[in-house]
Order: structure tokens, then C-alpha cells, then sequence
């Protein structure tokens, strides 16, 4: 079972990117986490797309693609800025962290490596 909250704290996604938006505005950064934000479901990735849209983020990685029984829910988006080039130089799920293929949490753990210039 997937818990998630109410459509309206999803919403909030919108405050979020403002607060990043005034705070970061032309700094590198890197956003990630469990967003709760199922990939396949299509309201969920337009609030996504809305809130990478508002941020000028690129998604570096999503969790769940490897093993189709795991939802996607987990993502890393990143953004360069005027001092620091990020580029993606690896990403995906750890599966060290997926003993006898079961994930620790309820859904598998996700990294990026970058470089930055």
C-alpha cells in the first residue's frame, strides 16, 4: 500500500518552488528525495513537471524504473548556475541497499554522482 498525502499538500510544490526560486535564484542545486509523486499517474507528473518547469530543474534520476514492482516515487533533479556546471556522471538505484531483492524502504534507494565545474 502507497500512502499519500491529499491532492492539496501536493500543491505545495508551487510554495516550495517559489522558495527556491527567490533563495537559489541563479545558484547550482540539486533537489531530492521522495517526492510521493507517482511517475505513472498523470496529475501527479503535471504537478512534477510544474514544479521542474518553474525551477529550470532537469530530472538526473527516478527510482522504480529497474524492478516494475516498485513505484517511482523517488527523484533527483538538478539545475546549473552562473558559478557551477553540474553534469550527471552516473546515477540509478543502489542495489546494495536491496538484499535478496527487496528494497530497505518501500521503494529501492537512488544516487547521482556529478561532476561540477
Amino acid at each position: 500500500m502507497i500512502r499519500r498525502p491529499p491532492r492539496s499538500t501536493l500543491s505545495s510544490s508551487s510554495a516550495a518552488s517559489d522558495v527556491y526560486k527567490r533563495q537559489v535564484r541563479n545558484e547550482a542545486i540539486i533537489v531530492g528525495g521522495d517526492f510521493n509523486l507517482d511517475w505513472d499517474d498523470n496529475e501527479d507528473k503535471k504537478l512534477l513537471y510544474s514544479f521542474l518547469d518553474r525551477l529550470k530543474l532537469t530530472l538526473a534520476v527516478r527510482g522504480g524504473a529497474s524492478n516494475k514492482r516498485w513505484r517511482t516515487l523517488d527523484y533527483i533533479f538538478f539545475r546549473s548556475g552562473l558559478n557551477a556546471q553540474l553534469r550527471v556522471a552516473d546515477s540509478g538505484e543502489d542495489l546494495s541497499f536491496s538484499p535478496d531483492s527487496q528494497p530497505l524502504s518501500d521503494h529501492p534507494a537512488i544516487y547521482a554522482n556529478f561532476s561540477v565545474r
